[in-house]
């Protein structure tokens, strides 16, 4: 069942002037960190998005909970479109059904709170009743954590107990999407363990619909039913775990991140100039579609005779098979 319908959205931001020639001529420069996403969110499903630092997966999420103004696009969640929803109606109804897990819980938390008075906090903001202690208590049990930690501040908790805290502050709500934001990063292989067995349960008990940000291919892989992998801006490719986990037919950036989990060192080849000069194509756009923006790095297996294509016009997400869609003109 369609959860949410994301719908060619795009945002970019402005970047200071870098120069005195920029600043004198007042010259606006800016950076495209969302380019056409086209996405589908399935309810009850675990949705892994990957890729590298700078690849727009924490942008995506914020602009999706409207932390972050998209530039334009769609975004249906219920048949409604929630760019185009007043802030009145972002507050008492979205912030209820969209909930986030922030990568730094620090930055999250009030320091002068107790666990306790977080999860009232949260409650007296999304609108719903105050829960007695004797339900916070389960909330924390299903975490494993202990009744005590309701009277701990934020400076008496563990990265991993912040973590599992943050979890609880989520669903408090019973929202109908969790954006996590990194969850397990920075903590040591138990803990990480944990975290995924928590959102397993989290999923199977309540039903919940998950979005997950995160770098560890080899977790994505593991708890996520499908993945989305990005790179500058653009969804790549998109599907089952199992087509991505098997490598067969994946995009050329998708193995890339395969081999760096594998821990395996490439060395690319020379391109021979008469096959494909970079020089010559390099930031070239003869029919005002773009290029590629991973031409440059590619397989020279990739770049054949047609690769010119790769510098004169964007590859659109096409499927290849039930589910799987991959952006390259060559698969």
């Amino acid at each position: 069942m369609e959860l949410m319908n994301i719908i060619n959205v795009n945002k970019r931001y402005r970047i200071a002037n870098s120069s005195l020639k920029d600043y004198l001529t007042k010259e606006r420069q800016y950076k495209s960190v969302l380019k056409d996403i086209n996405l589908k969110i399935f309810k009850g499903e675990i949705l892994g998005i990957v890729g590298e630092s700078g690849s727009g997966k924490t942008t995506l999420i914020r602009t999706l909970m409207r932390l972050t103004e998209p530039d334009s696009g769609q975004a249906y969640f219920q048949g409604q479109d929630i760019f185009k929803m007043s802030k009145q109606v972002i507050r008492n109804t979205i912030r209820n059904q969209f909930r986030m897990i922030f990568q730094h819980p620090d930055a999250a938390f009030n320091p002068a709170f107790t666990v306790e008075q977080i999860f009232n906090q949260a409650s007296r903001q999304n609108g719903i009743l105050k829960k007695s202690a004797m339900n916070y208590e389960e909330l924390l049990s299903s975490v494993r954590l202990g009744y005590e930690f309701l009277h701990k501040r934020s400076h008496q908790l563990s990265g991993g107990e912040k973590r599992r805290v943050s979890v609880c502050r989520a669903i408090l709500t019973r929202p109908s999407v969790i954006f996590a934001d990194e969850p397990t990063s920075g903590l040591d292989l138990h803990l990480q363990h944990q975290i995924i067995d928590i959102f397993l349960r989290m999923k199977k008990d309540y039903n919940l619909t998950i979005v997950i940000i995160s770098h560890d291919i080899k977790m994505i892989e593991r708890i996520c039913d499908r993945i989305c992998v990005m790179y500058q801006g653009r969804i790549v490719e998109i599907g089952d775990k199992k087509h991505l986990a098997l490598g067969q037919r994946s995009h050329p950036y998708t193995r890339e991140l395969l081999r760096c989990d594998l821990g395996v060192r490439k060395v690319r080849a020379n391109i021979n100039s008469e096959i494909l000069n970079y020089n010559s194509l390099k930031d070239k756009n003869t029919n005002g579609h773009g290029k590629c923006d991973y031409a440059d790095l590619c397989d020279l297996k990739y770049l054949q005779k047609e690769s010119r294509r790769c510098f004169t016009c964007i590859p659109l997400l096409k499927e290849v098979k039930s589910g799987h869609h991959i952006s390259c003109h060559f698969i």
